[in-house]
């Protein structure tokens, strides 16, 4: 056998050593593996955060909770909003037969109407777009939301606090007491108020036309 085939042999009778990784080393790789867990981590801890309003009261952009798409939820909200009522009349849309009706009723024939329905139908809008088109022409609009433990006194002198006195047929523009900011409230009686005294008070009105809105009277 040659000298070639003893060295090969010896060579194959050894075990072949494999470093022993230091206690460096063995740091250094516990931490190259888990970095970039860590760093996931940090990444998702934004997601979350304590919840937080996404707009100002102003309506402005949080800027922390902005991006490409909340420009556009913005305006899907705006545009959509089926639990609250409406309140500008260019989102108005439909029931323009049952306004016209109501805008007879008053202009005409100078009536009392009642809209009545389920809940949720949209008779608060239509009140809000009825005062809207009143206003445009010049009518004095009052507006009551009534509660579950609303009366008559109550009701009548919230309405008639919103009517200037300068309406009343016994005082002129340039008195004393309409140049004060007084209104009709102020010559109610201070005891309970009857229906008869109530109605005595609104016939005096002059130079203009009042439409009193009642919501939620039920």
């Amino acid at each position: 056998m040659g000298w070639f085939d003893n060295m090969m042999r010896g060579l194959s009778g050894r075990k072949r050593s494999v470093p022993t990784p230091s206690a460096a080393d063995s740091r250094l790789e516990w931490t190259s593996s888990v970095a970039p867990r860590a760093g996931a981590m940090r990444k998702a801890a934004p997601t979350s955060s304590f919840p937080r309003f996404q707009f100002t009261a102003g309506d402005h952009v949080d800027s922390r909770q902005a991006d490409r798409f909340l420009s556009i939820r913005v305006k899907l909200r705006q545009a959509f909003t089926p639990s609250q009522p409406i309140t500008d009349r260019k989102m108005f849309a439909g029931r323009s037969q049952t306004l016209a009706h109501l805008i007879r009723a008053i202009e005409d024939q100078r009536v009392h109407t009642v809209i009545y329905g389920e809940r949720g139908i949209g008779k608060t809008s239509m009140l809000l777009v009825l005062a809207e088109a009143a206003k445009e022409a010049r009518y004095q609009v009052v507006y009551l939301s009534c509660g579950a433990g609303s009366n008559f006194e109550e009701m009548i002198r919230s309405i008639t606090h919103d009517i200037p006195l300068l309406y009343h047929g016994g005082y002129g523009p340039t008195s004393a007491e309409a140049e004060s900011g007084k209104t009709m409230a102020d010559l109610l009686p201070p005891g309970p108020i009857t229906v008869r005294s109530a109605a005595d008070l609104l016939t005096k009105i002059v130079g203009t036309r009042i439409l009193i809105i009642l919501d939620e009277f039920d």
